[in-house]
C-alpha cells in the first residue's frame, strides 16, 4: 500500500518502531517466549539479542538472585551475558521442580557419632567451606571437622569439589569447648566466628585462623613481642587446635580458639541466630527463655589469614558476654486450676528465627505454639496454634517476616500470617497416619522461599514447594535418621544419626 507525501510523492509505508518501548516490553517476557517473539520479524531478532532485554527478564523472574549477580563491569570481565546467566537460572529452577540433581549424593565420613550440627561458611572462608560439629557416643564428647573444598570452587560446585579432593579439620579433644557434644554452629556474618552450642548449656564463639607458611617465603626472624605474646598465650594455644591442609590448600594451618563465652544460660540451646551485621546474637534455650546478646565491635574487627610467625591478637583468655535481655512468655509462668493459680515450669524454646531489620522474633517450642514477638517492647503479639508436637524449626519466606514456616515432631509443616496470625496452610510431610508418625528434623529453605528441603526421622529428605504449599518429591535418604539440613545458593546438606554428611546439588 502506497501513500501520498506533502509533496505529491508515493512511497511504501513503514513501521517505525519504538525500539526502546519494545525493549522495555520484552524484557516482562520469560525465556520461552523471548524465542519465539523473535521469530517474528528482524526488527525483533536485533531487539532480543540486546543484551539488556535478557538482564530484565532476568530482574523479573529472578529478583533474589539480581542483587547477588556481580556488577557490569566484573561481568564484562568474567565475559558472562544475561542471556546465559538468565538460562543458567531457569534451568536450576526446573531442577528443582522436577528434582533433577547433578549426580549422586556426595557422602562425607569422617566423624565417629552423630553430627548435630552443621553449616556453610561464607566470607572470608573459601566458598563452599563446611563445618560440621557431632556427639561421639563412645566418650560423650565433641567433635568438630571443617571441610575445605579445593580453590576456584565456584558456590555450585561444592559438592564435586569436595568429593573429589576435600580436607577435614578436626578439634582437639581437650578444647573445653568440645567436652560434651556439639549440638549447633552459626557463623557471624562476614567474620571467621562461629557460635557453637553445647548439650551441657555452654555457648561459645570460637575463632578461625588460617596461618600461611608457603615453602617458597623466605625465613624472617620473628619479632620479640610475638614471641612474648606466643608465650603468654601458651596455655590458649595448647587448647586450641589446628591441622595442615592438602596440597590444594597453598601449605596452610587453621586453627581454631575460643575467643568469647555467652554466660546466663541454663540449658542445652538447640539453636542460634545472629543478624546480618553481627551485632546481635539470640540464643532460645530450653530452660524456657530467650537471651539476647549485643555482641562486641571486637569481635567482627579479625582477620582469616596471618603469617605463620605473625603476630595473633586476641588469643588470650576466653572473655565473657552477659546478656543484654532475656524474654520469658509469663502466661506459661501462671496456671489457675480450682480457683487456685500455681507456677509451673517454663517451656523449652527450641527454635528462633527474625527479621532482616530484628524488629520481629518469632519462636517455637515444648508448648506447640508459635509466637511472635514486637522486638521494639519486648512482648509477644500473637501466639499461634496448629501444632501437635514440638516445635523444632520456624523460617522466615519474606525479609519482614510476615510469613514464616514451621515444622514439628508431629510431622507437619505450618505456612503462618504473622500478622494476622493465621494458618495459612500446611503439608504432611511425613504422618502416616496414627502411630506412624515421623519427626521433622532438618529445614533448609532455598535463597528465594519458593521451595524448601526437610529432614525426617524416616530417614529420608523431602523437597515441598511453600507457595503451592505441597511436597514435591524425595531426593534420598540417609542410612539413619536425619538430623539437620543447610542449604548453600542450590547445594543441600543433610546431616544424620549415620555419622555422615551428604550433599545434594541441583543442576
Amino acid at each position: 500500500m502506497n501513500t501520498i507525501s506533502s509533496s505529491g510523492e508515493s512511497h511504501p509505508r513503514e513501521l517505525q518502531w519504538d525500539r526502546a518501548a519494545l525493549a522495555k516490553v520484552f524484557g516482562y517476557l520469560d525465556a520461552t517466549t523471548l524465542v519465539n517473539v523473535q521469530l517474528a520479524s528482524k526488527s525483533f531478532r536485533e531487539i532480543v539479542k540486546n543484551d539488556s532485554v535478557w538482564e530484565s527478564s532476568f530482574r523479573n523472574d529472578f529478583p533474589y538472585y539480581a542483587q547477588r549477580v556481580t556488577s557490569r563491569k566484573q561481568r564484562r570481565n568474567k565475559r558472562v551475558a544475561w542471556y546465559s546467566e538468565y538460562m543458567d537460572r531457569a534451568h536450576r529452577e526446573y531442577c528443582w521442580r522436577t528434582g533433577k540433581l547433578s549426580k549422586e549424593a556426595v557422602v562425607l565420613n569422617g566423624h565417629a557419632g552423630t553430627v548435630y550440627a552443621a553449616t556453610f561458611l561464607d566470607t572470608p572462608f573459601r566458598p563452599g567451606t563446611i563445618v560440621t560439629g557431632a556427639y561421639l557416643d563412645t566418650s560423650s564428647r565433641g567433635e568438630i571437622k571443617m571441610w575445605l573444598p579445593s580453590r576456584g570452587t565456584t558456590p555450585s560446585k561444592v559438592a564435586n569439589s569436595l568429593e573429589d579432593r576435600s580436607t577435614s579439620v578436626q578439634v582437639d579433644t581437650k578444647e573445653e569447648v568440645t567436652k560434651s557434644g556439639i549440638l549447633s554452629l552459626y557463623q557471624l556474618y562476614g567474620t571467621p566466628q562461629i557460635a557453637c552450642t553445647t548439650f551441657e548449656s555452654g555457648v561459645h564463639i570460637v575463632r578461625a585462623r588460617e596461618v600461611v607458611h608457603e615453602e617458597s617465603m623466605d625465613e624472617r626472624p620473628s619479632s620479640s613481642s610475638a614471641k612474648r605474646e606466643r608465650e603468654e598465650d601458651e596455655d590458649c594455644l595448647q587448647r586450641s587446635f589446628s591441622v595442615k591442609n592438602d596440597g590444594n590448600s597453598g601449605g596452610s594451618t587453621y586453627s581454631f580458639y575460643p575467643v568469647l563465652e555467652c554466660l546466663g544460660q541454663e540449658a542445652p540451646c538447640a539453636k542460634t541466630f545472629v543478624d546480618k551485621n553481627s551485632r546481635i546474637l539470640a540464643i532460645p534455650s530450653l530452660d524456657g527463655a530467650v537471651r539476647l546478646y549485643s555482641l562486641p565491635e571486637w569481635i567482627t574487627n579479625c582477620s582469616l589469614h596471618v603469617e605463620e610467625d605473625g603476630e595473633e591478637a586476641n588469643q588470650g583468655k576466653e572473655a565473657t558476654l552477659s546478656p543484654s535481655a532475656e524474654l520469658y512468655d509469663d502466661v506459661e509462668l501462671l496456671v489457675t486450676e480450682n480457683n487456685t493459680t500455681s507456677r509451673v515450669r517454663r517451656k523449652p524454646v527450641s527454635a528462633l528465627t527474625m527479621s532482616e531489620a530484628c524488629d520481629v522474633m518469632v519462636t517455637g517450642g515444648n508448648d506447640m505454639r508459635v509466637k511472635v514477638w514486637d522486638m521494639q517492647h519486648n512482648v509477644i503479639t500473637s501466639r499461634m496454634e496448629g501444632h501437635s508436637g514440638w516445635i523444632w524449626n520456624v523460617k522466615p519466606l519474606d525479609p519482614f517476616l510476615n510469613v514464616a514456616m514451621s515444622t514439628s515432631t508431629d510431622g507437619f509443616c505450618r505456612k503462618w500470617d504473622t500478622r494476622t496470625g493465621a494458618s495459612v496452610g500446611h503439608i504432611n510431610v511425613s504422618a502416616h497416619g496414627p502411630g506412624n508418625i515421623y519427626p521433622v528434623t532438618g529445614v533448609a529453605l532455598r535463597g528465594n522461599g519458593w521451595h524448601m528441603a526437610v529432614g525426617s526421622m524416616d530417614k529420608s529428605v523431602y523437597v515441598l514447594d511453600c507457595r503451592m504449599m505441597k511436597r514435591l518429591y524425595t531426593i534420598g535418604q540417609h542410612e539413619d535418621r536425619v538430623c539437620r539440613a543447610m542449604m548453600h545458593e542450590d547445594t543441600l546438606m543433610t546431616t544424620g544419626w549415620d555419622h555422615s554428611v551428604r550433599l545434594w546439588e541441583f543442576a
